[in-house]
């Protein structure tokens, strides 16, 4: 069985507010979940995920499904752009209101420069492994 949940996968959404376009980006790397919309993001743990939603997810793909889903139907809303501070969205979830801050990071990264960084470790990650199979062979060689 693969192990889905070590991965790098995003979606980009747009949300209509006060006369402009919001774009924002769904991202999935490793157990984390994050949205983006230029500097500000959001971080989600399986548990903040857990805790803000009130509901029992069995794995972060399900999570990261979830929050996709919402994007897509047109379930969140921004409630409010504070320049240089938050944006605050929401979404209602069994008539109850729920908030997603996503906070200003003046150091944040594009989505590329996580993509890219994931991708760099998997290939050390892989560079060490072939490393030691080669002196496992080469030991057992002679």
């Amino acid at each position: 069985m693969i192990d889905d949940s070590n991965n790098f996968e995003h979606q980009e959404y747009s949300i209509f507010h006060n006369n402009s376009i919001v774009n924002f980006t769904i991202c999935k790397i490793n157990q984390e979940i994050m949205i983006k919309s230029n500097k500000y993001e959001a971080k989600l743990t399986h548990q903040n995920i857990e805790n803000l939603t009130n509901m029992k997810f069995d794995n972060i793909e399900k999570e990261y499904n979830y929050l996709l889903n919402l994007f897509q139907q047109n379930s969140i809303m921004i409630k409010d752009i504070i320049i240089n501070q938050s944006i605050i969205l929401t979404f209602i979830q069994n008539s109850k209101m729920i908030e997603i801050i996503l906070l200003y990071n003046n150091e944040s990264k594009s989505i590329t420069h996580y993509g890219l960084n994931f991708e760099f470790k998997n290939l050390m990650s892989d560079i060490a492994q072939i490393k030691k199979d080669e002196h496992d062979i080469l030991r057992h060689s002679k």
